[in-house]
């Protein structure tokens, strides 16, 4: 708008002087000219014309329709601003702005509404809170490395911090709780023994469902289901079946051998075993072998075990003492010795039950003893002892239980003279090892 000049007077009338009508005419066009020229700059105010000064408050009109300013307090205003322009909503009804600073660094606060939400930044580590609007109670935080809950700092989960080793505990999976003792639509969770805890598993239907086990190599088990309460062990092709399982017990292979256990062996079950303790049974048995009845129902015992003894006699007249033995009739252990010690028969190595005999030919028929000595006593259990006026006495003892380095002699008594026959057949001693 253009500014407008005060006017001038052409003339000036004095109190008392004539003035002539062209001289007021002159006058009155000249202020005729001015007002228009004021009614014409009113007419065209716009605010884009004001290019200098101050307008008062006064002259601003309460409604602005229509009027379209360039710029406020020289700023710009932009649907896309940039720095120092003011932001308008766009044809969304979105302010697209790049960052909002609200108030200081530690306290800036962004409310919604009066009674709910405030955002704060309560510390200068990048944290904002989420908090009631006094203040006084957190709901939250938004941190640089995620979102936590409630004044504790509960951690709020999300896809880059979720999984393994997070610490999420969900209540379920899919809907369904986890249980160590589960039960109907429960996940079943390893106990404390590592152990498995569940019902039954059912893996498809009849005829179709499988269970396999990959051991590599071909060596690949499958359980596979059949009609009547069976299951096969197949390889995973189920083109060799290795057995299966009845509710009557187990079977191996195609043919279904049967297979033992202690609810089908015993009498009448048809086990057939190889051994029994370790042995063959055969009906012609040799060492550590079971007899059992050859086609004659006999029990053919096979070789006999060797005899193992000594039998001595003597033919030297001996009177009230031991009877030494200086002849061998025969010794498979060196029972006897013909030299040192030649009354004894002395039990070996390894033996520890016997058998003791003996005969003596007395040479009257007075009353006299024979008897058999053990380590030179007679106080053992099993102690043979004869007393007779007969010419010929003879001493037979049980089975005598002993240790390896015992010693028997034959004690004749009475002050009778033993052996006058020449060929000393009828004076002898003998021992019978049992085992």
């Amino acid at each position: 708008m253009s500014t407008i000049t005060n006017p001038s007077k052409p003339y000036n009338f004095t109190n008392g002087t004539i003035g002539e009508a062209p001289e007021v005419n002159s006058d009155f066009d000249i202020i005729y000219a001015k007002a228009l020229e004021i009614i014409a700059a009113i007419n065209n105010i716009d605010a884009a014309n004001i290019t200098a000064g101050t307008l008062a408050l006064a002259r601003i009109p309460t409604t602005l329709t229509g009027k379209d300013a360039d710029s406020v307090d020289t700023f710009h205003a932009s649907q896309t601003p940039g720095a120092n322009q003011i932001p308008v909503l766009d044809g969304s009804s979105q302010l697209n702005v790049g960052n909002v600073s609200v108030g200081g660094e530690t306290t800036s606060n962004f409310y919604v509404g009066t009674s709910d939400v405030v955002l704060r930044t309560n510390d200068i580590n990048g944290n904002i809170f989420f908090q009631n609007y006094l203040g006084d109670t957190t709901w939250g935080r938004v941190t640089p490395t995620g979102f936590t809950r409630g004044p504790a700092g509960y951690v709020v989960w999300d896809s880059a911090n979720d999984g393994s080793g997070s610490g999420l505990d969900a209540d379920t999976v899919d809907g369904v709780h986890a249980s160590q003792t589960p039960g109907a639509n429960q996940i079943p969770v390893l106990n404390s023994d590592v152990e498995l805890n569940i019902g039954n598993v059912s893996i498809g239907s009849l005829g179709t469902s499988h269970f396999y086990m990959d051991a590599g190599a071909g060596a690949n088990l499958a359980l596979r289901p059949k009609a009547g309460g069976k299951v096969y062990f197949q390889d995973s092709t189920g083109a060799t079946t290795w057995g299966n399982v009845a509710n009557t017990g187990f079977t191996r292979g195609v043919s279904e051998y049967t297979v033992w256990d202690s609810g089908n062996d015993g009498s009448g079950s048809g086990l057939d075993a190889d051994k029994l303790d370790g042995s063959h049974a055969s009906a012609t048995p040799g060492s550590a072998i079971i007899p059992i009845e050859d086609s004659s129902g006999r029990i053919a015992w096979g070789a006999k075990p060797a005899f193992r003894g000594a039998l001595v006699y003597n033919n030297t007249q001996v009177t009230g003492a031991f009877v030494p033995f200086s002849a061998e009739s025969y010794d498979t252990d060196a029972i006897h010795d013909n030299v040192t010690n030649k009354t004894r028969l002395t039990v070996p190595s390894g033996v520890t039950r016997i058998r003791v005999r003996g005969q003596a030919l007395f040479s009257a028929t007075t009353v006299h003893t024979l008897t058999v000595t053990k380590n030179n006593s007679s106080a053992f259990i099993g102690h043979p002892l004869v007393e007779s006026n007969s010419l010929t006495l003879g001493v037979h003892s049980s089975v005598l239980t002993v240790n390896a380095g015992d010693y028997f002699e034959l004690l004749c008594d009475g002050g009778s003279t033993v052996n006058t026959d020449s060929t000393g057949q009828n004076t002898w001693f003998a021992m019978e090892i049992i085992e």
